[in-house]
């Protein structure tokens, strides 16, 4: 996927799940090579116009302490309580 919100474009492979009723953008970041996205950019991931139509986005990550860490965000690009 290219974000069109960017100043330069970067392609960040994603992948598309659903669960309870909402849809969710995955991004598998395990390995580090995914920048920090800001609130503006995983607002635009989660837009039908620059991504998908998602209620959120879930980025995976590398954990000392257990087999991964997940970070959640809103669509709004805002961190979700969990």
């Amino acid at each position: 996927m290219t974000l069109k919100t960017l100043p330069s474009t970067i392609d960040i492979p994603v992948s598309h799940y659903s669960g309870c009723g909402n849809d969710f953008l995955l991004v598998d970041n395990r390995e580090g090579g995914i920048p920090e996205l800001s609130p503006e950019c995983i607002s635009a991931l989660c837009q039908p116009e620059y991504g998908a139509d998602v209620d959120g986005l879930i980025i995976v990550q590398h954990s000392k302490s257990a087999d991964v860490a997940m970070k959640f965000y809103n669509c709004d690009g805002s961190v979700a309580d969990m």
